[in-house]
């Protein structure tokens, strides 16, 4: 009857772990492809969440780096509480689930430019493990590693010291008032260390932005944001990684052509619109109700023609338009959208945008 019994829990233990990591089969995951995770693992993360956002506005507090042996056995290094070690896939897609039991986590890759630097970042990533967790996240000379500064040290020794990621100064405060958040009070209080406001560093959200990667997978929903008050550091990297995803596509579509790009860019994983210098709508994923028709005379809340506001720009060569007071999309709260666009083949033309509050001067 034991043996029965015994039985019986290892095929249900075996029937959970399939069920909750079948979305994994999805996909290929390669030797360097960065996993962003929306860990939600309490007072910590949420500490993490409070001061920065991800790509798309999502909440991430952690990322670790593939690697897949000879075997094909696909493991994750990354620095965490324990240090840095090598978790296997599993274990890592098993720190957090959303409504629907999927691993909240995004699947980030360098571009083809960069990938070359794969193998020396993984060698460099290897020789730390055993080393510890940097709690307080002051620089130290690689004695210590928080998660985001294993993958940018790790990318910044490959490249012989030139960084592909790029560092701002730390903040620890709560954005809406202005002072240091009582969660990290709290945490470096418990440490007896100073809380290393302004120091250079990085942070998982902030790397998940940036322009040398590309979104390839979503296990799952990860949560979003509501309402974030994006600091100056913020916008620079959002206005460097919409131009990216303009150039990109505009790369794409020389090489394989606009019908082909039309079908890349619907999967979502680009924030893509296409319009032709007629207006029809070509491609939109804020408005995809708006695809087949001609929004020529469309007219925003403010009185302006919109569209043809942005072929007027995209026929003089391109470039940035005034941030219009739009309701976003993802979070459903009102901010500024600011547009970058660029025409193609005297035809059509593309384009992309990101959000700021709309109480910020553009």
């Amino acid at each position: 009857m034991n043996k029965i019994r015994n039985l019986f829990f290892i095929f249900t233990f075996i029937i959970i772990s399939y069920n909750s990591l079948a979305n994994s089969k999805q996909i290929t995951l390669k030797s360097g492809d960065l996993l962003f995770q929306d860990l939600n693992c309490g007072a910590f993360c949420d500490g993490v969440d409070e001061v920065t956002y991800g790509i798309n506005n999502t909440y991430i507090s952690h990322v670790g780096m593939v690697i897949v042996d000879s075997k094909g056995q696909v493991k994750v290094i990354e620095a965490n509480s324990q240090g840095v070690v090598l978790t296997p896939l599993p274990k890592f897609l098993g720190y957090s689930h959303d409504s629907s039991g999927k691993p909240m986590v995004i699947v980030e890759r360098l571009k083809p430019e960069y990938q070359y630097l794969i193998p020396k970042a993984i060698e460099y990533a290897k020789l730390q493990l055993g080393k510890p967790y940097n709690k307080t996240f002051v620089p130290n000379n690689r004695i210590s590693y928080y998660c985001s500064q294993l993958i940018y040290a790790a990318f910044l020794s490959a490249n012989h010291g030139q960084s592909i990621f790029h560092t701002h100064k730390m903040s620890f405060k709560d954005p809406k008032t202005g002072k240091t958040s009582l969660i990290w009070q709290n945490y470096f209080d418990q440490l007896k260390a100073n809380t290393p406001e302004g120091l250079i560093g990085t942070n998982p959200g902030m790397m998940s932005r940036e322009a040398s990667l590309e979104v390839v997978y979503k296990y799952g929903k990860l949560r979003q944001r509501s309402n974030f008050k994006k600091s100056g550091y913020d916008e620079a990297i959002d206005k460097t990684h919409t131009v990216d995803v303009v150039k990109q596509a505009e790369n794409f579509i020389n090489r394989y052509g606009k019908d082909k790009a039309v079908d890349e860019f619907k999967k979502g994983l680009k924030p893509i619109f296409m319009i032709d210098f007629k207006g029809n709508v070509i491609l939109s994923p804020i408005h995809p109700d708006t695809i087949g028709t001609n929004q020529i005379n469309f007219k925003d809340s403010s009185g302006v023609f919109a569209v043809q506001e942005e072929i007027k720009k995209a026929k003089s060569g391109g470039g940035w338009l005034k941030g219009r007071y739009r309701k976003n999309h993802i979070t459903g709260d009102y901010e500024c959208r600011k547009l970058y666009v660029l025409p193609m083949d005297k035809s059509y033309f593309i384009g992309s945008w990101y959000y700021y509050p709309a109480n910020g001067k553009r």
